[in-house]
């Protein structure tokens, strides 16, 4: 279907388009489509719209008078016999491409034409939807669906919902969640995980009827378990809670226990199960990055890092470790999953959490050097081109952690470079592979 997209001036974003629709999407180009609707407002308008058309096609085709079934022919000729449900496969498609083809030509000509109607009720988009099971809902529940003001009820897996504001909220069921405006929804009971960029800030969740959580540009993670108890834990930012008695503001790293009109310190760890199927990407950003210290430029050597890609993307030069601002609950399953790739290979390429001791909390993935003190991984041959890792940091570490890590160690000559992208953390429901860690090629 790429011939679908030639007007389309972005090819790169037309073919995710096009996989998307088509449902062959892999794990990385689910996340570059995720962080791709995620930062451009244009790009998510056309998503919107895009699924929303396919949704109606596959409802159209679903209640349209059956076409007759083409004729059968003789035994000679049985590469011409095709089964009714194959045919009508062929004809979905057929009607798919011609819907796209009109659909991108109209989008490309005239970007205005596609875009949302100022007195649409629209504000949210589900943007995904891993093993949900879903129960009686005012909203629609299928994959790319428009949502308005309304309840999803959550009844088993995860979904995840893009408000037109930009925020994204992450479910894990059973959850039921209410959508009340473009950047306002409330939880009346199960898990919920929300990422607030900048232009969406002041996102506000409600619970217990009187209770709000109001963004000032985080992460964060809530909990409502019953009528009268909820948890919130900041995992990067800050938030402000409101109750019938008290303003407070709540920081990276913070938890905070409700019961009743009572609060307390919540000394529990991030329950990630449930959102373990949603993506946490780690966004960098020079307030939140710092030298590692003994370690970092040891000797006077270079040591310098560039961001990339609106944060999705840090590269490292010189002999050159770095912590990244990160509070995370690291479990015996935790993964770290990156795209990496070094034209200038170092003594120690590596990835981990801040920790005290002769390991530092750092898993070797690459590099010349063999240090008795960093547990490594199998490596590739080779990492000039774009490389998939997968470090099952668990396996080495676990408990609570400040700050990720990540080295680009070259106390030699401090010539070495490392690009991380996309560098996600998660703790599978059950093993995505098998127990060996992996790195494929791109």
């Amino acid at each position: 279907m790429t011939d679908v997209f030639e007007h389309l001036d972005n090819q790169a974003n037309a073919e995710l388009f096009s996989a998307a629709v088509e449902g062959t999407l892999d794990a990385e180009a689910h996340q570059r489509l995720a962080e791709l609707i995620l930062h451009d407002a244009e790009a998510r308008r056309a998503y919107l719209r895009l699924m929303n058309l396919h949704g109606l096609l596959h409802w159209q085709q679903g209640h349209a008078a059956p076409a007759p079934a083409p004729a059968i022919e003789p035994e000679s000729t049985p590469t011409l016999r095709r089964s009714r449900s194959v045919w009508y496969r062929y004809a979905a498609a057929a009607v798919l491409a011609m819907a796209l083809t009109a659909w991108f030509t109209l989008w490309a000509t005239n970007p205005q034409a596609t875009s949302s109607d100022p007195k649409s009720t629209t504000i949210a988009l589900l943007s995904n939807a891993s093993g949900a099971t879903w129960g009686e809902s005012t909203l629609p529940t299928r994959l790319g669906s428009e949502l308005s003001t309304g309840t999803l009820n959550l009844v088993s897996g995860s979904a995840q919902i893009m408000f037109n504001s930009g925020a994204v909220v992450d479910l894990a069921g059973p959850c039921t969640f209410e959508l009340i405006e473009p950047n306002r929804g409330y939880l009346h009971h199960g898990l919920l995980s929300a990422y607030v960029p900048e232009q969406a800030r002041g996102f506000t969740v409600d619970f217990h009827h009187r209770n709000q959580l109001i963004d000032l540009g985080t992460e964060f993670t809530l909990r409502v378990s019953d009528p009268q108890t909820a948890d919130i834990w900041v995992q990067r930012g800050s938030i402000e809670l409101i109750t019938a008695t008290r303003r407070q503001m709540l920081t990276a790293g913070y938890g905070l226990a409700i019961i009743g009109d009572n609060t307390e310190p919540l000394t529990d760890a991030l329950p990630l199960a449930g959102l373990a199927s949603i993506n946490r990407i780690v966004h960098f950003d020079d307030d939140h990055i710092h030298a590692y210290a003994g370690q970092d430029g040891q000797n006077g050597s270079r040591s310098e890092y560039r961001i990339h890609d609106d944060g999705l993307t840090l590269q490292l030069i010189g002999n050159a470790w770095k912590t990244v601002e990160l509070p995370y609950q690291v479990q015996k399953d935790t993964v770290i999953e990156f795209q990496f790739r070094t034209d200038h290979p170092g003594e120690i390429h590596g990835i981990g959490f801040d920790a005290t001791g002769p390991a530092y909390g750092l898993v070797q993935f690459f590099g010349s050097e063999q240090r008795a003190s960093v547990p490594r991984i199998t490596a590739p041959d080779s990492a000039s081109d774009w490389i998939t890792v997968r470090v099952p940091i668990g396996r080495y570490l676990t408990g609570r952690f400040s700050h990720l890590l990540l080295a680009n160690d070259d106390d030699s000559n401090a010539a070495a470079e490392s690009w991380f992208r996309n560098v996600r953390i998660f703790t599978p429901l059950h093993d995505e592979q098998d127990e060996k860690s992996t790195q494929t090629r791109d």
